[in-house]
């Protein structure tokens, strides 16, 4: 048992995790298996090693089921569906981090119910709001703008032919920021890895960028912080390298 996706899924949850996963288990919403209770606690005594020799199988499977012989599926499936489970709160403990993505989900569920549109515009605004309040503007900035935007004009109850042609083109100026910094920015990573590793990378539309970046109607210091460092993984001079340190 020691080896198994269960064990393996177990480890990697410090200690306030592993106590708050009883909380969750016990949630009917989420385990209805009295039974993965029972195996949880069995189990969290021996955290985070979980190396004993009351951690065999067959011992496991007694203690759960005193009654019955051992049945080697059954044990199975109540660690397959145990496992499941800790995917589920391993992704919920992610999702408390970070709030955008909750509000995305909440606007996408308010979204798919029609009856939900005036909540629905009230909680984009609120997100653009606070988008606007960070004090950054990078590349999930702009697509999570872009993806607002998208999501209410595409909404059934929005009247796409009262929207204005500058909502458009501001919502294409955030897709094309979005996918400038973004390029910019792994752009370096892989110019990074040229010269140590004696490799070399052919990226595209790189030079179009870089060419046509002074047409670009571009207010972001990023933009430039990443053409200066381009510039100094490209020729490694001196003055790129303080072009890019101001």
């Amino acid at each position: 048992m020691q080896k198994s996706k269960l064990i393996q899924h177990l480890q990697l949850l410090n200690e306030a995790e592993l106590k708050r996963l009883l909380t969750f288990l016990k949630s009917p919403i989420y385990n209805a298996n009295p039974r993965i209770v029972d195996l949880y606690l069995l189990v969290r005594k021996w955290h985070p090693d979980y190396q004993h020799a009351k951690l065999q199988k067959e011992k496991i499977f007694q203690l759960l089921f005193p009654d019955r012989s051992y049945d080697h599926q059954k044990l199975l499936n109540l660690m397959s569906a145990f496992t499941a489970l800790l995917r589920q709160y391993l992704q919920l403990l992610q999702l408390e981090k970070e709030e955008q993505t909750q509000d995305q989900l909440l606007l996408r569920a308010l979204a798919e119910r029609p009856s939900a549109y005036p909540v629905f515009t009230r909680e984009t605004e609120h997100a653009h709001q606070t988008l606007d309040g960070l004090p950054y503007r990078n590349a999930n900035f702009y697509y999570q703008k872009f993806q607002l935007n998208r999501l209410y004009f595409n909404h059934p109850e929005t009247d796409q032919f009262n929207l204005s042609k500058a909502q458009y083109e501001e919502a294409m100026q955030q897709l094309d920021r979005s996918f400038l910094l973004d390029k910019l920015s792994f752009s370096c990573e892989v110019k990074a890895r040229e010269k140590p590793l004696d490799e070399q990378y052919d990226i595209w539309l790189l030079p179009e960028i870089q060419a046509g970046i002074a047409s670009y109607p571009v207010d972001n210091p990023m933009t430039g912080a990443y053409l200066a460092m381009l510039d100094l993984l490209e020729s490694g001079d001196m003055a790129a390298y303080y072009q890019l340190k101001e």
